[in-house]
């Protein structure tokens, strides 16, 4: 019987995630984010994992079937980076654009610099 109570609690707290205690004042915390989320220190630090959902965010409704949606090469080695660079991307009219931030543009540009 006691062996049924442990195995019953076990996964409940093998498995869980360490909450971290949110600030006092959730101002602090740019665009939404958590705390424990990771976000590089530097610029350049991205991985493709990082700037990748950003793509998917913002360009795949138009740009769905793209190389440059699908691999780091494609991206970096495509127009897209210069066009975000030189703003024409993503248009103004583009479903998700108000969410997109002069620090996602960034990103990216950065991305690219530290990736050619």
């Amino acid at each position: 019987m006691l062996f049924l109570l442990i195995a019953a609690l076990l996964p409940s707290s093998c498995g869980a995630r360490r909450q971290l205690p949110l600030p006092d004042d959730k101002d602090q915390l740019p665009d939404d984010r958590l705390p424990g989320d990771d976000f590089p220190d530097e610029p350049g630090e991205d991985s493709w994992g990082d700037v990748q959902p950003l793509l998917s965010s913002f360009c795949a409704e138009c740009h769905s079937d793209a190389v440059f949606m699908n691999t780091e090469k494609g991206f970096i080695g495509s127009k897209a980076p210069a066009r975000i660079t030189n703003k024409s991307m993503p248009p103004s009219y583009a479903k998700d654009y108000g969410d997109w931030t002069s620090a996602d543009r960034q990103r990216l540009i950065d991305f690219v610099e530290a990736n050619k």
